[in-house]
């Protein structure tokens, strides 16, 4: 498996993964959806385990908090991979193949330094973005928006 730097929650019991660089809103989302109500477990507002079984792909809170100190021990199937952006109106689109891949790798801790690894590295984010759906959330560090995004999820069958 590899570790995302990404905030993740369970939505019932499927996993969302929202991966991104330092300042993408991580932190602020697992904020916002912890005081939001929605009904979500947060597994970590940092870093993510992610690993891949027979079953599909699995997402791990890990001992690793980011600003909020959000420690989960919970773990589910990946349901989506959510890309962050700021944004002044809340909206949730698909993303290019292109775009997920390489904002997926930008995310993971990909052993680029062994060059053996590095091809099961690379099929792994290949097999990652074929698998699950990816999104990019766009959306302002608001409560309502936490909420609008869970109930989003949720029309779009992604709660288990």
């Amino acid at each position: 498996g590899y570790i995302a730097h990404a905030c993740g929650f369970l939505l019932e019991t499927t996993a969302v993964l929202c991966p991104g660089l330092p300042s993408a809103g991580k932190s602020t989302l697992a904020r916002l959806l912890g005081s939001s109500g929605a009904g979500v477990y947060r597994l970590s507002d940092d870093r993510i385990a992610l690993t891949r079984e027979a079953s599909g792909f699995r997402a791990w809170g890990t001992p690793w908090p980011g600003d909020e100190r959000v420690i989960g021990a919970g773990d589910g199937p990946l349901g989506a991979i959510v890309l962050l952006r700021h944004a002044a109106s809340t909206s949730l689109t698909e993303v290019s193949r292109r775009l997920a891949a390489r904002r997926v790798m930008e995310t993971l801790v990909l052993p680029l330094w062994d060059r053996t690894l590095l091809p099961g590295a690379l099929e792994y984010v290949d097999r990652l973005i074929d698998a699950i759906p990816v999104l990019e959330l766009a959306y302002p560090p608001t409560v309502e928006a936490a909420r609008w995004f869970v109930r989003e999820l949720e029309r779009r069958g992604l709660d288990g």
